[in-house]
């Protein structure tokens, strides 16, 4: 739970909460062993995130929240803060319009690359090669069909590529 954002003293409350079911602070204290102002502050912060039920009654008492419940409220946050981070990293990345000579040793290496290239292009391609086109033509039909203009010229023999 620690690595979710419980403090130690939280996953305690919720777990003596959740194995015990509605209690109140001084009985949750006394259960695990901990001051009375710790497991109150713990209560305060499981119940802020919406972790554990507040109970009215004669004395206040705390029910935990379902594990699923707070499971799935954990991954809906977790998925919509990488959602930002991702965009206003983006954001943030230095953008620079500049021609680059990539210096890519090994055909593993130089295929890989020239996929990277193929499947990331936008508006046109200019390919002069002497491989076997074939070894780019899932790419290359992709950039077809994402309107992207390829122009290949083949040194070798001129190859049709066809894309269905």
């Amino acid at each position: 739970m620690i690595n979710f954002g419980f403090t130690r003293t939280d996953a305690q409350v919720y777990i003596s909460l959740l194995k015990n079911g509605r209690s109140s602070g001084y009985k949750i204290a006394k259960e695990i062993s901990l001051s009375r102002s710790s497991v109150y502050s713990s209560i305060d912060n499981l119940y802020k995130n919406g972790y554990i039920f507040l109970v009215d009654g004669e004395t206040k008492e705390y029910e935990a929240k379902s594990p699923e419940l707070i499971l799935s409220q954990i991954e809906k946050s977790t998925i919509d803060n990488i959602k930002i981070l991702k965009k206003e990293l983006s954001q943030m990345m230095f953008q620079n319009e500049r021609e680059f000579i990539y210096n890519v040793s090994g055909f593993d290496n130089l295929h890989q690359k020239a996929k990277e290239m193929l499947s990331s292009a936008e508006c046109e391609i200019y390919l002069n090669t002497d491989f076997d086109l074939h070894f780019l033509k899932n790419e290359i039909c992709e950039a077809l069909n994402r309107h992207v203009r390829v122009i290949v010229f083949h040194l070798i023999n001129l190859l049709l590529l066809t894309h269905a």
